[in-house]
C-alpha cells in the first residue's frame, strides 16, 4: 500500500469514527429524552412487522395452495 494510500484509508477511518460517535451521541440523546416516545415506537415497529409477518405467511398459504 503506497504512503498516499495510506494516508487516505486512515483519513476516512477517522472520518467514520467521527461519524460513528456522532451517531452514538445523537441515538443516547434521543433515547434518553424521548423514553416514552422510544417505547411507543419500539411497540409501534413491533406491531407492524408482526401484522407484515401474518399477512406474509396469510399470502405464502395461499399462494402454496393454489400452486397445488
Amino acid at each position: 500500500m503506497t504512503q498516499a494510500a495510506r494516508q487516505k484509508t486512515r483519513a476516512n477511518l477517522k472520518a467514520l469514527r467521527q461519524q460513528r460517535n456522532e451517531l452514538a451521541e445523537w441515538y443516547g440523546s434521543f433515547k434518553n429524552s424521548f423514553a416514552g416516545a422510544w417505547e411507543q415506537m419500539k411497540k409501534g415497529f413491533s406491531d407492524v412487522y408482526k401484522a407484515m409477518s401474518d399477512s406474509w405467511e396469510k399470502a405464502k398459504s395461499e399462494f402454496d395452495t393454489d400452486n397445488k
